[in-house]
């Protein structure tokens, strides 16, 4: 099903499923299969080359997955009948037109037409009449020998049940479901004979069974053409690179030309300057690209295999098949559902070289590599509120921060919750903020952030960040560090701005004017001082820190050591200056929200050198914390206190 489907709607270079039978290491035909936790199955012996004896560890070479292995060795790994199976029917249906001989009359010369599920062998016409005329044959299943690799091995409870393989000569016809396995008798009571344990027939769960991984299925399903979708993204952004770093070439050597004939020797420095520039960006950003691309490819390659793995189980397995895979597969499948790609940061691909145009210059400036744009051309206009209405309606929005998958992630100050909605402005739910509080206490929230796992942190009026799951529900807590680090600091302090720096480390401002580094685990690295408590937090290249304070109506670049560079003073127009909000692009380009007493102002944008660019728009109500989301950028979430988010778009 899900392979016809998948072609039909698929471009032609669509990766296919993987064939089940061969072994991704040898690239031949499984021998004695072993099947990895991952569901990819290699040859015991290509398993036993490949795996890291002293680390005890097997990483699988198709999706990197590292697993331990069994204190029995490789063949400690769960054997993969499924796949003899297949190989079995695979191996009749190649064959079919060679001679094989009948189990009943034993001639050699005889004309195979059909197997018997229950005598477990091939038949010719004679016998297969005879089994239509004998009263105990009566019953035995035949299948024509054109069909057989289309249909089950088993048909209802007629087929010989398969045996234990720890106890011979017993049939698997029981079902632990504390250790979701299939069991014989002597397992029952053996084995498996503890109070803890319980059984019941395989009969019984395949149907359920059967339905759980189907329902899997349908999911994954569609999780495969956001991957396919992600890659073709990656591709995009590699040409349109490619395209960007030939254009910025050309103008390069163009610059280079016009000015070679009157500073040569200078203009050959700066030539090689600025084109090792290009070159360290090339590489960089292919790198990135290559990798994001990787990523994509191993989480491709383990959907498609999960999802033929269950479509073969759903079409072809047997009962028993089922339940042997069951635990497995739906583990898998539960796994991949809740997976979405990661999508490519289009700004990879923007790289520009801007030409000096000055005629008379003291020393050969050719221009400077830009990495993006610079600045973005075109108009903001508001494209959405969210909040306005039922569940997640917004009446005290103090900041707001891009969440996964386009999430717009929501502090409400005084309503003392988080809200998070989706990319297209729908309520989805809240983060249990009571959590982890004293009894009558409020959290206040003032700022989140959202890490690459899904993991939400939050800053409130207390002088630790509370950390929750991505379905919201509170995890842990850890206190921030004061440089003085005493137990009346943490008791005195109250937290405000919070980020994530480039490198993954999250920045907590407290009210006590420093800045508090912590990896996402809560270890503290170290903390700054800065000059005013800083309210917001935004992080610019090089890990360049800025923060706003209303009350200073400050905005202070510090480098990453929390060293003053530089203050970004009101815009020379701007009737009221007070600073709060503030973002900034991987371009480096700084948005600040600012308001008077009437709650009127507006989102400005400066370069973090403090050079002024313009006003966003002034179409803003008491604007707190901004955010900019999509993966281009080109989106904006303002915050307004007591009123909808605004998300503005750049067209």
């Amino acid at each position: 099903m899900l392979r016809s489907s998948l072609k039909s709607k698929s471009k032609p270079t669509i990766i296919e499923y993987e064939d089940l039978t061969m072994c991704g290491i040898c690239l031949s035909t499984i021998e004695d299969p072993k099947a990895l936790p991952c569901l990819h199955s290699f040859c015991l012996k290509c398993l036993r080359n490949i795996s890291d004896i002293k680390a005890g560890m097997v990483i699988c070479p198709l999706c990197k997955e590292a697993t331990a292995i069994p204190p029995e060795g490789v063949t400690g790994f769960r054997d993969n009948f499924f796949i003899i199976k297949l190989k079995e029917r695979r191996s009749i249906h190649k064959n079919q037109d060679k001679k094989m001989t009948c189990v009943c009359c034993v001639m050699p010369a005889c004309n195979i037409v059909a197997r018997c599920i229950h005598c477990n062998g091939f038949l010719c016409q004679s016998c297969v009449n005879l089994h239509g005329t004998l009263s105990p044959l009566k019953p035995h299943t035949l299948i024509a020998l054109d069909q057989l690799q289309y249909v089950k091995l088993d048909i209802g409870n007629k087929v010989k049940d398969e045996c234990c393989k720890k106890h011979k000569d017993q049939a698997l016809r029981w079902y632990c479901t504390k250790c979701e396995i299939p069991i014989c008798r002597d397992c029952t009571v053996m084995e498996h004979r503890h109070s803890q344990h319980d059984y019941v027939s395989i009969e019984s769960v395949h149907k359920g069974q059967l339905e759980d991984i189907k329902k899997l299925e349908v999911v994954c399903e569609g999780i495969v053409q956001h991957v396919d979708a992600a890659i073709e993204d990656v591709d995009k952004v590699k040409l349109s690179l490619e395209s960007a770093l030939e254009l910025a070439n050309r103008k390069l050597e163009e610059s280079a030309d016009a000015a070679r004939q009157q500073f040569l020797k200078v203009l050959e420095t700066n030539h090689k300057i600025a084109s090792e520039k290009l070159r360290a960006i090339e590489t960089e950003r292919f790198d990135k690209i290559d990798d994001c691309k990787s990523n994509l490819k191993n989480l491709q390659a383990k959907l498609y295999n999960a999802l033929e793995m269950a479509n073969q189980v759903i079409r072809s397995g047997s009962q028993h098949d089922v339940a042997a895979n069951y635990a497995t597969l739906t583990s898998t499948l539960k796994q991949l559902q809740d997976v979405r790609p990661v999508p490519i940061r289009k700004s990879l691909s923007k790289v520009t070289f801007r030409p000096n145009n000055r005629k008379i210059v003291q020393e050969i400036d050719l221009g400077v590599v830009v990495e993006g744009t610079g600045i973005k051309k075109g108009k903001w206009v508001l494209e959405k509120q969210v909040g306005k209405h039922g569940q997640g309606k917004l009446t005290s929005a103090w900041g707001v921060a891009a969440g996964r998958y386009g999430d717009i992630v929501v502090t409400c100050y005084n309503g003392s919750q988080v809200k998070i909605y989706n990319s297209s402005g729908d309520y989805k739910l809240s983060l249990d903020t009571k959590q982890g509080l004293l009894l009558g206490k409020s959290s206040y929230p003032s700022n989140a952030v959202v890490t690459s796992d899904g993991h939400y942190y939050l800053t409130d009026q207390t002088a630790y960040v509370k950390v929750y799951s991505s379905d919201g529900k509170y995890m842990k807590e850890f206190p921030s560090k004061s440089p003085n680090n005493t137990s009346s600091d943490i008791d005195d302090a109250s937290l405000y701005g919070l980020a994530l720096d480039k490198e993954g480390y999250l920045l907590v401002g407290s009210n006590q004017k420093y800045i508090s580094k912590h990896k996402q685990d809560g270890s503290h690295v170290c903390t700054l001082k800065v000059d005013i408590p800083p309210w917001f937090i935004a992080v610019g290249s090089e890990n360049i820190i800025i923060s706003t304070n209303l009350k200073n109506a400050g905005v202070l670049v510090l480098d990453n050591d929390g060293n003053l560079i530089r203050s970004l003073n009101a815009p020379k127009h701007a009737k009221s200056w007070h600073p709060l909000g503030i973002c900034c692009s991987e371009d480096d380009i700084v948005y600040i929200s600012s308001y008077d007493a009437h709650d009127k102002g507006g989102i400005y944008t400066f370069t973090v050198d403090g050079e002024y660019l313009g006003c966003v728009t002034m179409d803003v109500s008491h604007a707190e914390g901004l955010a900019l989301i999509g993966a281009d950028e080109n989106r904006l979430a303002v915050a307004q206190y007591g009123h909808p988010v605004k998300i503005f778009c750049l067209k």
